[in-house]
């Protein structure tokens, strides 16, 4: 019987023995030849449960699609996930254990019994010296460290239900209970307000914001009460979920939002067609932001520097769905958790990726292949496109370099770029090739955005043409390099119209299918595009506008059953200066 009187102070004392720092890393090659991925870089990538089919599916929000997949082998509803940067552990409700996945070797340890997370009232999240559980309830906790070290109770004294207590990035448990806001640490239990009447508070990264409902005012961190200059009743309020380390937190109200810093507020922005109200939920990451409505069911986005609603982007979410909020630098993730999609929003747009549409590899426990998956082509990807380009292996009996092509590209001035640099690349023994690395251009900043793509932000005002070298690796490790070359316009350069590309996509007799037009086109500006018109068919079935399995905009063909062929329409895509292109 384990004694559960131990306190916090000594919990933490004896995991900080085992503590270890978990640094991010990009996994090269897996020995059976797969593709590589960047699962342990927390910012492109997260794990999500899939109830379907009774896995876990690591998918990246930037390039939009599922990695891998792993075998839970038991029934999902009672299956978790919590994350951090360098740790994921999977946890049994029901039958009350933990285990930790392995994101780089993409396998589960073993199941390690830790009672609490049974507890319908528990409260579960990774702290920096390892898995943290806490039972509002009975006020009681546990401590497990990595790599299956034992559990360490501790006591808190008071406990505040559901959302009232949280467990931040560093470990301290934050609770609110008894009209006390507490930070519980190793160094013991800060009081950091209290006589409060109705109240909620967030996590933005390791600090509380704090919203007093009835006195309709805030304060962040160690700052001093604020006033949130509005009329709307305390009901009404938003904080925003928990989010990555900021300097201020956000609160709004119908159109309005104030981001409140420790000395006051920081930003303020009037959104017109915002229309927040208590029943949202409003997410903010880096500079992605989006506002979850419940009604109507949606997810918008939102850029809250220029203070706009972006309507171009909105993405439809069941009425009935039970959502999960998570953050990371720049990616919201809104999981639907007992449904098919996730989606991720980031500063681009919407990416919604199914959980459970088979093209990743399927894993088993312990990292053995069980379904190789097939593959991340979409339908609309035009036959002649040099997206992806196959090769056959040489089976030369060499270990060949990896071949590293040049990326010219073009885009606007004041705006970070996504380029896939990988697109062109490629292994003679067929190997697949993943990214590893980049110098820093002369202009700007550049870093890997995921494994395949690198985010370039150019100098403020800078025009002109910048360059950077990447290093791309093959399975064994070898490597090679190319450059980056990319001409920044002037703002007021002109626009030149987006380039459409022809798309093909098959289907059987009344079998409707979405083709996903605008993935493979390209604006020479790198401006935003969206379908402007397109044409009904001369026979066969109908053409409709509808969400594309991207997230983009794409085109739904409906046939009738009355022909079978080959039937033909058109599109004309326009950027988001209105410069339109061809059919």
């Amino acid at each position: 019987m384990v004694d559960q009187g131990i306190s916090w102070r000594r919990a933490w004392a004896v995991v900080a023995a085992v503590a270890v720092a978990l640094t991010a890393a990009v996994v090269v090659a897996r020995a059976d030849g797969f593709e590589a991925v960047d699962a342990t870089v927390p910012r492109a990538t997260r794990w999500f449960v899939d109830t379907a089919t009774d896995q876990i599916v690591l998918v990246d929000g930037f390039a939009g699609r599922s990695l891998a997949r792993l075998a839970a082998a038991v029934e999902t509803p009672s299956l978790e996930l919590v994350q951090s940067a360098g740790e994921v552990v999977l946890i049994d409700r029901n039958a009350g254990t933990v285990r930790d996945v392995d994101a780089v070797n993409l396998r589960l340890g073993p199941p390690q019994p830790v009672g609490m997370v049974a507890a319908p009232t528990a409260v579960v999240n990774i702290g920096q010296a390892g898995l943290v559980a806490v039972d509002t309830r009975s006020a009681t906790g546990v401590v497990v460290p990595p790599a299956g070290g034992d559990p360490v109770p501790f006591e808190l004294g008071a406990a505040g239900p559901g959302p009232l207590t949280q467990i931040a990035a560093d470990g301290a448990v934050w609770t609110l209970a008894a009209g006390r806001l507490s930070r519980i640490t190793s160094t013991g239990d800060d009081v950091v307000a209290d006589d409060l009447d109705e109240a909620r508070f967030t996590l933005v990264g390791n600090r509380a914001l704090l919203l007093d409902v009835d006195g309709r005012r805030a304060r962040f961190d160690g700052g001093d009460w604020v006033d949130v200059p509005t009329d709307a009743d305390g009901s009404e309020l938003l904080v925003q979920e928990n989010g990555p380390r900021a300097d201020c937190g956000w609160v709004i109200a119908d159109d309005d939002l104030w981001c409140i810093g420790s000395d006051g507020i920081d930003e303020a922005r009037t959104i017109v067609g915002l229309d927040a109200d208590g029943a949202d939920r409003f997410a903010v990451a880096g500079d992605a932001a989006a506002l979850v409505r419940r009604s109507p069911a949606e997810i918008v986005r939102i850029d809250w520097r220029a203070g706009v609603v972006l309507d171009d982007v909105v993405a439809d979410v069941p009425a009935s769905s039970d959502l999960e909020i998570a953050t990371s630098v720049d990616l919201i993730w809104v999981d639907d958790v007992a449904g098919d999609e996730v989606w991720a929003i980031h500063p681009w747009g919407i990416s919604a990726v199914q959980k459970n549409d088979g093209t990743s590899p399927l894993l088993g426990e312990s990292g053995e292949l069980l379904e190789e998956g097939t593959g991340t082509n979409v339908a609309g990807r035009a036959d002649d496109s040099d997206v992806e380009i196959e090769r056959p292996p040489d089976d030369n009996g060499i270990d060949d370099p990896p071949v590293a092509n040049p990326d010219p590209v073009t885009a606007r001035a004041g705006a970070q770029v996504q380029v896939p640099v990988t697109a062109n690349d490629y292994d003679p023994d067929g190997e697949a090739v993943v990214l590893v690395g980049v110098d820093e251009p002369s202009n700007g900043t550049v870093e890997i955005a995921n494994a395949t793509t690198v985010a370039y932000l150019p100098d403020s005002g800078f025009v002109g043409v910048d360059e950077f070298e990447y290093t791309i690796a093959d399975g064994n490790g070898t490597e090679a390099h190319a450059t980056v070359t990319i001409e920044l316009l002037p703002i007021d350069a002109p626009n030149r119209a987006p380039l459409g590309t022809r798309d093909t996509a098959q289907t059987g007799p009344g079998v409707p299918v979405v083709v996903d037009v605008l993935l493979n086109d390209v604006d020479p500006e790198r401006d935003a595009i969206r379908i402007e018109s397109f044409t009904q068919p001369d026979f066969g079935g109908t053409v409709s506008e509808v969400d594309a399995p991207s997230g983009l905009r794409g085109l739904r063909f409906s046939p009738d059953g009355t022909a079978s062929g080959s039937v033909t329409f058109t599109y004309r895509p326009v950027d988001s200066f209105g410069a339109e292109g061809e059919p």
